[in-house]
């Protein structure tokens, strides 16, 4: 979550019917994370809990049939621009914890527009599974087809390297043919264009 200096974070709310007695650890602590503590440097919560009831057997984490994702060398690919976190969850059958990470690993606690480069994180009580996310089209991690993005992808085919990172070179691919090439540029900047005369 976003937290300005100075103010308390707010304590993370957990939804699933199976856990119980959560609570909120600082990477690398064993003591129990104080909400009423002032954030004065960026942080890392891990949650520790019980689960209760009908825990699950298995970990299950699948996309449902509503997801046109690639996944490819745990990156999620394809995402089209303008997606939120809420849209993606959605998408994916699981009995674990969702989250998403910004670039720098801090978790988002909000509802918001997915970015190339931030991660999709499920947490299970016995593991933990981290997808970076690429965003069609979105080579400078905006979240949307821009002219900006458009510029950079043409640079990249004509200088060739600029655009370095896994899940930015398959955000750059915007047609996802496998390669990077013009065709891409002018089929975003097509998209982008219907996209505002809609």
């Amino acid at each position: 979550q976003d937290v300005e200096w100075w103010t308390k974070a707010v304590v993370p709310e957990v939804t699933q019917e199976w856990v119980a007695n959560v609570e909120w650890y600082l990477e690398g602590s064993d003591t129990a994370f104080d909400f009423n503590t002032p954030i004065t440097s960026n942080i890392t919560l891990y949650a520790q809990y019980e689960a209760v009831g009908e825990e699950p057997v298995e970990d299950t984490f699948e996309f449902n049939d509503e997801a046109n994702y690639d996944v490819d060398n745990e990156v999620l690919a394809q995402i089209v621009p303008g997606i939120d976190s809420e849209g993606l969850f959605n998408t994916i059958n699981t009995n674990g914890l969702l989250s998403i990470l910004d670039k720098d690993g801090t978790e988002l606690i909000d509802n918001i527009k997915l970015k190339t480069g931030y991660k999709l994180r499920a947490t299970f009580t016995t593991k933990i599974l981290e997808y970076k996310i690429s965003v069609k089209g979105d080579v400078l991690g905006t979240g949307e087809l821009s002219r900006e993005n458009a510029k950079k992808i043409a640079k990249h085919v004509i200088d060739k390297n600029i655009i370095t990172g896994e899940e930015y070179l398959l955000a750059a691919d915007y047609n996802n043919n496998g390669k990077i090439k013009m065709n891409d540029v002018v089929r975003m900047l097509r998209d982008k264009k219907r996209l505002e005369n809609s």
